[in-house]
Protein backbone atom coordinates (compact mmCIF):
# COMPACT_ATOMS: atom_id res chain seq x y z
CA UNK A 1 0.00 0.00 0.00
CA UNK A 2 1.13 3.76 -0.94
CA UNK A 3 -0.34 6.50 0.99
CA UNK A 4 1.52 10.20 1.13
CA UNK A 5 4.49 8.50 -0.64
CA UNK A 6 5.07 6.29 1.84
CA UNK A 7 4.96 2.46 0.68
CA UNK A 8 3.86 -0.18 3.58
CA UNK A 9 1.99 -3.35 4.42
CA UNK A 10 -1.46 -3.50 6.25
CA UNK A 11 -3.15 -6.48 5.57
CA UNK A 12 -6.75 -6.30 6.97
CA UNK A 13 -7.16 -10.29 7.45
CA UNK A 14 -3.95 -10.57 9.35
CA UNK A 15 -5.08 -10.38 13.66
CA UNK A 16 -2.11 -8.53 14.47
CA UNK A 17 -2.32 -6.00 11.66
CA UNK A 18 -6.12 -5.88 12.86
CA UNK A 19 -5.94 -5.50 16.52
CA UNK A 20 -3.06 -2.92 15.74
CA UNK A 21 -5.54 -1.08 13.86
CA UNK A 22 -8.48 -1.47 16.13
CA UNK A 23 -6.33 -0.06 19.24
CA UNK A 24 -5.19 2.39 17.09
CA UNK A 25 -9.02 3.51 16.23
CA UNK A 26 -10.01 3.71 20.18
CA UNK A 27 -7.42 5.66 21.40
CA UNK A 28 -8.22 7.94 18.06
CA UNK A 29 -11.56 8.29 19.56
CA UNK A 30 -10.20 9.16 23.09
CA UNK A 31 -8.06 11.29 21.72
CA UNK A 32 -11.10 13.39 19.38
CA UNK A 33 -12.95 13.94 22.62
CA UNK A 34 -10.14 16.98 23.83
CA UNK A 35 -9.96 18.29 20.61
CA UNK A 36 -13.35 19.83 20.61
CA UNK A 37 -12.27 22.21 22.40
CA UNK A 38 -9.75 23.40 20.59
CA UNK A 39 -9.87 26.67 18.20
CA UNK A 40 -8.28 27.33 14.98
CA UNK A 41 -4.45 26.49 14.42
CA UNK A 42 -4.64 24.62 17.85
CA UNK A 43 -7.19 22.46 16.47
CA UNK A 44 -5.63 21.68 13.22
CA UNK A 45 -2.68 20.79 15.30
CA UNK A 46 -4.24 18.13 17.40
CA UNK A 47 -6.09 16.69 14.48
CA UNK A 48 -2.74 16.56 12.75
CA UNK A 49 -1.12 14.89 15.48
CA UNK A 50 -3.83 12.17 16.08
CA UNK A 51 -4.08 11.66 12.87
CA UNK A 52 -0.15 10.68 12.45
CA UNK A 53 -0.44 8.90 15.94
CA UNK A 54 -3.48 6.75 14.58
CA UNK A 55 -1.02 5.81 11.10
CA UNK A 56 2.14 4.95 13.47
CA UNK A 57 -0.14 3.18 16.10
CA UNK A 58 -2.07 1.13 13.21
CA UNK A 59 0.75 0.58 10.90
CA UNK A 60 4.34 1.42 12.54
CA UNK A 61 5.21 3.85 10.04
CA UNK A 62 4.88 7.36 10.16
CA UNK A 63 3.20 8.26 7.29
CA UNK A 64 1.95 11.55 7.68
CA UNK A 65 5.70 12.75 9.10
CA UNK A 66 6.21 16.31 8.01
CA UNK A 67 2.34 16.80 7.31
CA UNK A 68 0.90 20.00 8.85
CA UNK A 69 -2.07 19.96 6.88
CA UNK A 70 -5.35 18.47 8.39
CA UNK A 71 -7.11 18.06 4.84
CA UNK A 72 -4.37 16.25 3.14
CA UNK A 73 -3.62 14.31 6.88
CA UNK A 74 -7.78 13.01 6.28
CA UNK A 75 -7.55 12.22 3.10
CA UNK A 76 -4.25 9.71 3.88
CA UNK A 77 -6.60 8.35 6.64
CA UNK A 78 -9.61 8.40 4.21
CA UNK A 79 -7.21 6.04 1.81
CA UNK A 80 -6.44 3.32 4.36
CA UNK A 81 -10.04 2.61 5.36
CA UNK A 82 -10.90 2.48 1.61
CA UNK A 83 -8.37 0.14 1.39
CA UNK A 84 -9.22 -2.18 4.29
CA UNK A 85 -12.93 -1.91 3.17
CA UNK A 86 -11.82 -3.33 -0.01
CA UNK A 87 -9.69 -5.80 1.56
CA UNK A 88 -12.71 -7.17 3.28
CA UNK A 89 -15.16 -6.68 0.38
CA UNK A 90 -12.85 -8.76 -1.53
CA UNK A 91 -12.73 -11.44 1.36
CA UNK A 92 -16.28 -11.50 1.76
CA UNK A 93 -17.09 -12.15 -2.31
CA UNK A 94 -15.28 -15.30 -1.54
CA UNK A 95 -17.86 -16.35 0.90
CA UNK A 96 -20.85 -15.14 -0.53
CA UNK A 97 -23.62 -17.92 -0.63
CA UNK A 98 -24.18 -17.30 -4.28
CA UNK A 99 -20.75 -17.90 -5.15
CA UNK A 100 -20.29 -21.07 -3.45
CA UNK A 101 -23.67 -22.35 -5.31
Amino acid sequence: MNINGIEFEFDSTDYLHMEKFEQAIDKMGETEKGLSELKGSAFIKGSVKMLADFFEDATGVKVLDGVTSYTKAQDCYYQLLDEVKRQKDTISAKYNPKRLR
